[in-house]
């Protein structure tokens, strides 16, 4: 599968909204609980509201895939349930702050994926890199005038 960017951003803005001090999120792989339910004959965890926004814009598949690369790249604090029906989440990992705050902004999130179009690139940290050099451009161009 395609590594989705914007699939990764909405992640991460999920986590930070719905997560917190004794706070966990929960996500279900749904897929996956249909059929384990189906052959225990039971019900299905629960999906929460911020979950099924999620899957407004993604596929479950989709959505997973992406919850496994937050995961392995050590984005998000997991129980690392890959192989489960869900994850639990605690919080965004330091990593994940600083990137979700490179590419916080929709406005910057366009320009990044338009240079990185133009540049040919499609990774996590060439992302990371050009929003953090945007962000610094915007604070210079604040600071001088």
């Amino acid at each position: 599968m395609k590594l989705n960017l914007d699939c990764v951003r909405d992640i991460l803005l999920c986590v930070e909204e719905n997560t917190g001090y004794r706070k966990l999120a929960s996500f279900v792989d749904i897929d996956q609980c249909e059929q384990t339910s189906k052959a225990l004959g039971c019900e299905p965890p629960k999906v929460w509201p911020y979950q099924n926004k999620l899957m407004e814009s993604y596929s479950n598949q989709e959505l997973m895939y992406h919850f496994k690369y937050c995961a392995d790249a050590d984005l998000i604090e997991t129980d690392d349930r890959i192989g489960s029906q869900q994850f639990l989440v605690g919080d965004l990992t330091p990593e994940g702050h600083e990137a979700l705050s490179a590419f916080r902004s929709p406005k910057i999130f366009e320009k990044i994926k338009d240079i990185a179009l133009d540049m040919g690139v499609r990774s996590l940290p060439a992302y990371c890199e050009i929003g953090s050099r945007l962000v610094n451009q915007l604070i210079d161009t604040h600071i001088i005038t």
